[in-house]
């Protein structure tokens, strides 16, 4: 594929992304690289340049460069085929989309038990998933292979739910009898997904006990996680890999849990607080806090 330089800046413009080219206007970009390993007609991104500074950066003139608007025209790179523009990342990722990804084929694999008719337009479901009777499934949604849905969940349009997930399996919540003997709690309710929710790769989310578990819109749940009975994720939060979300823990909107996170039963974490790398939460963690360690620990105070 050669793409022209009107071409992608046209792009850009029909996003409302506002751009500035400078370089040759006869380049074509014929690919995509990473900054570390460029290639030659390729385009690519450079984040924070600001701070790295072009004359730090031996840069190519067969490659073109997204960058954040320079605040410094003295770079010395005027040859540079560069377009500014406020996210560059954003920017990179959205040309990658358009120009280089084919539309995923909207397809319902055959091989795949599917007992609910309650499926909305334009979703895709993937070799070897099961889906139980009264799951509602919204529009555009993407259902990748080996998925397994026990429950009468509700998935949210435009949510993409990866291989190997699991939704709607009980959780291991017992009760000691008078014979000290574990005894299973009966899992009653269900699992609610939002919006535009993405669910990484081998995750679980398991269904309710006396309330549903919840997964608010615009949520990010990365590859091995796991989410308890009862939990409540609210909107745009972002959960890394590999963290659990324990019984009843509270994530309030645009929480970030950073990967390898233990959440605690019943704990609650803020509004936009951040929960550091391999933490565990024991304590309820306040709005727009960051913590930090085992157990988790406030390494930054909400401003006032």
């Amino acid at each position: 594929m050669k793409i022209s330089i009107s071409e992608i800046c046209d792009y850009l413009n029909l996003l409302g992304v506002s751009c500035r080219y400078t370089g040759n206007s006869g380049f074509i970009v014929e690919g995509y690289c990473d900054f570390a390993e460029t290639e030659t007609n390729c385009m690519t991104w450079i984040k924070n340049i600001n701070s790295i500074g072009f004359d730090s950066l031996q840069l190519s003139d067969s490659v073109l460069y997204l960058v954040d608007y320079i605040e410094s025209k003295e770079t010395g790179c005027e040859n540079i085929n560069v377009i500014e523009c406020e996210n560059p990342k954003e920017a990179f990722f959205e040309l990658l989309k358009h120009f280089f990804i084919k539309s995923q084929i909207i397809k319902i694999e055959n091989d795949s038990i599917i007992e609910t008719h309650n499926i909305g337009k334009d979703v895709s479901i993937g070799h070897r998933c099961f889906i139980c009777e009264g799951t509602v499934i919204g529009n555009n949604v993407s259902i990748h292979h080996n998925v397994i849905i026990e429950t009468s969940a509700i998935i949210g349009d435009d949510s993409i739910i990866w291989s190997g997930v699991v939704i709607g399996g009980d959780s291991l919540n017992f009760y000691k009898n008078k014979m000290n003997m574990d005894v299973k709690v009966p899992q009653l309710k269900n699992v609610i997904i939002g919006k535009n929710v993405e669910v990484g790769t081998n995750s679980c989310i398991d269904r309710g006990c006396l309330v549903d578990t919840v997964i608010g819109d615009n949520v990010k749940i990365g590859n091995l996680c796991y989410i308890a009975h009862n939990s409540r994720i609210g909107n745009n939060v972002f959960v890394g890999a590999n963290s659990m979300i324990l019984g009843g823990a509270v994530i309030s909107d645009n929480a970030y849990i950073a990967p390898g996170s233990i959440i605690m039963n019943h704990k609650k974490v803020g509004d936009s607080a951040t929960v550091g790398l391999g933490s565990v939460v024991m304590k309820d963690v306040q709005d727009k806090n960051t913590v930090l360690g085992i157990p988790a620990k406030i390494i930054k105070m909400m401003s006032s």
